[in-house]
Parts: structure tokens; C-alpha cells; sequence
């Protein structure tokens, strides 16, 4: 095993015993209750309708570029989503362009819209964040960090959507190595140019975004906590941009401490947000495997 993906395991799981200590290991089995046969259903449905909007998502954004049936699609997809599971920050999504090459999609096309997908999701996710930061939270460092990322999405942009910044790249990154990578900006100007796919891609990344949100209303209202559905969908948002750099595995014990300290500021007892959260990530592997 990649001693990076080892390290990174490592430090996820000593996030991870930090925040059980923190919270208090006594008061965290006594909440252990929570996870009834409803919240684990509410929690399996979040996983699986999450997964079938974003092969969707995939599925609509590839047309323009080869079209391929769903069926072929479905596969493929559901390999890279466990890659993306087992793999450090978001490297995993890009699995997905090794494997629809067997379908006869180019490195570079199939890689153009994976990260026209992930800045969609990304712009919705800094809109919402913002709003949480400046209207539900009062955390210091937040700020920081979230503009860091932010500008991290934006060297993304100039580089791989714009025609100097791929020039660029192309020409000083990738070099001699650039060949696999033809079809980039063939692959995404199709797809841009298609106003439908687009609008529809659009839709899709809100729905999922309100589809997360929903699901974790309901695990949490079933959990006895009533909070703002709209509350809820920008937190997460705020928290899908934070777990974005590849420290952990998957951001784990990132993504799990950054939501008990948000639920935290609105009510929820942080031993009952980690037996939530913990135990939905432990589903998501599960189905996963």
C-alpha cells in the first residue's frame, strides 16, 4: 500500500480518537440509542440517492462528448465512487477517467467533465458556505481556511478552463506527457457549448445538495433535534468545501469534527452529532462494499 494513503490513514484515525476523547467516550455510548432501524434507513437512502443523482450527473454530462447508455455508465461509476471512499481528499473521482476508457472516452475528455462537475458542485457549495459562515457561525479560522480553498478552486479554473491556462499546463506540467491528455478542451467545449446539458447539470448538483440536506433533517429529527433544513444544506456546503484538501483519507476525522462544531453552535449535543455522523459514514462504506 501507497505509504502516502498510510499516513494519511493514520492521521484520520488519531483525528478521529481526539474527537471521541473530546466529546467524552461515556457520554458518546450512551447516545448509541439514536441509531434506530428509521435514522439507519434515513441514513442508507442518503448514500444511495446521493450516489444515483451524482452517476446521473455523469451520466447527462458525457453525452455531449460519447453518447453511452446508463447501463455502461453505472458501473464505472459506482468503481470510482469506492476509489473516491478509500482514496486521500477527492483523488478518488478521477479513477473514473481510467475506467471509461474502456468504453473508447479519452483521458482528457473524460477528465473534463469530471472537474466541470466538481467546480458545479464547488460554486454552489462556496455560494451556500458563504451564507453559513456570515449568518449561523462565529468560528475563527473559518474564514481563513475557506479562503484558501476558494483560492485553490480558482487556480483550478484558470488553469484547466481557460485556453492559457491549459496551454500552460500543458506545455510546462505535462510536456511530453500531454498525449493522453488530448481531448480536454474538445470534451469541454461540447459540453459547455450544450445549454441543456448544462441547465441540467445545474439541477442536478442543487438537487443533491437538497436531497444531503433533507436526509440529515430527517436523521436528525428523528434523533428528537428540529433544525432549519436550509440551515442544515449550507453547513454541509460550508463543510464539502473545507474537506476538500487531501489530508485525510476521504476527509476523514476533518469532515467529522467540523460538523460537531458547527451543530455544536446551534444546539446538538456534540456526542449526539458524532454517533450521527460517524455511524452515516460507516454506512456509506458499508453499502460501498
Amino acid at each position: 500500500m501507497d505509504a502516502g494513503v498510510v499516513k494519511k490513514g493514520v492521521i484520520a484515525a488519531i483525528l478521529l480518537i481526539l474527537l471521541v476523547l473530546w466529546v467524552n467516550p461515556s457520554r458518546l455510548i450512551e447516545q448509541l440509542h439514536l441509531v434506530t432501524l428509521p435514522v439507519l434507513l434515513v441514513m442508507i437512502g442518503s448514500v444511495v440517492i446521493g450516489q444515483l443523482i451524482n452517476i446521473f450527473s455523469q451520466y447527462v454530462a458525457l453525452q455531449p462528448i460519447k453518447p453511452i447508455s446508463l447501463m455502461k455508465m453505472l458501473p464505472h461509476s459506482l468503481a470510482s465512487w469506492v476509489s473516491e471512499l478509500f482514496l486521500p481528499g477527492k483523488l478518488g473521482m478521477f479513477t473514473l477517467a481510467l475506467f471509461l476508457q474502456k468504453e473508447g472516452i479519452r483521458l482528457g475528455e473524460s477528465t473534463s467533465i469530471i472537474l466541470l462537475l466538481r467546480l458545479l458542485g464547488a460554486a454552489l457549495a462556496f455560494f451556500l458556505g458563504t451564507f453559513a459562515i456570515g449568518h449561523f457561525l462565529n468560528v475563527q479560522g473559518v474564514w481563513s481556511a475557506f479562503a484558501a480553498v476558494f483560492v485553490v478552486f480558482i487556480a483550478i479554473y484558470v488553469v484547466f478552463f481557460t485556453p492559457k491556462g491549459r496551454g500552460f499546463f500543458k506545455k510546462y506540467i505535462l510536456g511530453k506527457y500531454s498525449l493522453p491528455f488530448e481531448g480536454f478542451s474538445a470534451g469541454l467545449s461540447k459540453v459547455i457549448r450544450n445549454r441543456w446539458t448544462m441547465l441540467a447539470l445545474m439541477l442536478l448538483t442543487i438537487a443533491y445538495a437538497v436531497v444531503q440536506g433533507i436526509f440529515n433533517y430527517w436523521m436528525f429529527s428523528l434523533s428528537g433535534y428540529e433544525l432549519n433544513i436550509f440551515t442544515i444544506i449550507t453547513l454541509l456546503a460550508l463543510v464539502q468545501i473545507l474537506v476538500q484538501i487531501p489530508i485525510t483519507i476521504n476527509g476523514l476525522g476533518i469532515r467529522e469534527g467540523l460538523l460537531v462544531l458547527f451543530f455544536s453552535s446551534m444546539g446538538v449535543p456534540g456526542e449526539v452529532t458524532l454517533v450521527l455522523v460517524a455511524t452515516n459514514i460507516a454506512v456509506a462504506y458499508i453499502v460501498a462494499l
